[in-house]
């Protein structure tokens, strides 16, 4: 199935997640639920969880960030019926330390596996920076219906460089074109992604979770969700 991803200039999904022309309800409140588990070397990751439901989708920020970072997304995601799973990286926010690159892989594994362990029977992913790329490696191990990289990098420290390619989830990759170095890295992982993917540049230099911010960060939110809509 080919997702049907909006034109830059196209508008399908308002603030409320209802499609354009339907009746907007207003924002609905969302509860946190905080959750904490364990990474693989015995440290403790923590978090928030939005929602119930059977469709999970963890998000990962970019290193220099936390879960806030996703804060513009998540009313959005909610809106889709998803159960949003946003935790801190180590050494981010209330996470353990330390920061491990290597790690963050098998960190988002367990994110997926909280998920799965909570009722969970599809899962999805949303990463930033070096967090979509570790989603990307996650992708491989663990089965994801679909999956959103914000400017990935193309390289993340003791990851072997195939490990980036092993899922073949649908995968929809945001850069801001105005960077040319953050451009070539997401260019990268793009023509080596193996499976359905599309990439958009926004002209901005924007990148990760700032792009949500951006001049064009209403648009590029609703590539996302139209994009995961499709796999839902």
């Amino acid at each position: 199935m080919t997702p049907a991803v909006p034109g830059w200039g196209a508008s399908m999904i308002d603030s409320t997640g209802q499609g354009k022309g339907s009746e907007a309800a207003g924002p609905v409140p969302l509860r946190a639920a905080a959750v904490e588990f364990a990474a693989t070397d015995g440290g403790v990751l923590r978090g928030l969880r939005y929602g119930e439901g059977e469709r999970w989708v963890v998000l990962v920020h970019d290193e220099g960030h936390d879960l806030d970072a996703w804060k513009i997304l998540v009313p959005e995601l909610a809106a889709l019926g998803l159960t949003v799973l946003a935790f801190d990286l180590r050494g981010h926010g209330t996470s353990d330390d330390p920061w491990e690159p290597r790690l963050l892989p098998t960190d988002v594994v367990a994110a997926l596996r909280l998920a799965r362990s909570e009722g969970a029977r599809a899962l999805y992913l949303v990463g930033a920076g070096a967090g979509a790329t570790a989603a990307l490696v996650a992708a491989g191990k663990l089965q994801v219906k679909a999956l959103v990289a914000l400017s990935p990098h193309a390289e993340l420290d003791g990851i072997p460089p195939g490990a980036l390619r092993e899922s073949r989830a649908p995968k929809l990759f945001i850069v801001g074109g105005a960077d040319p170095s953050a451009a070539a890295q997401a260019s990268s992982v793009h023509r080596a992604s193996i499976g359905w993917s599309v990439l958009a540049a926004p002209p901005v230099e924007a990148q990760g979770t700032d792009l949500l911010a951006s001049e064009w960060g209403e648009t590029v939110a609703e590539h996302v969700l139209v994009f995961l809509t499709d796999y839902l």
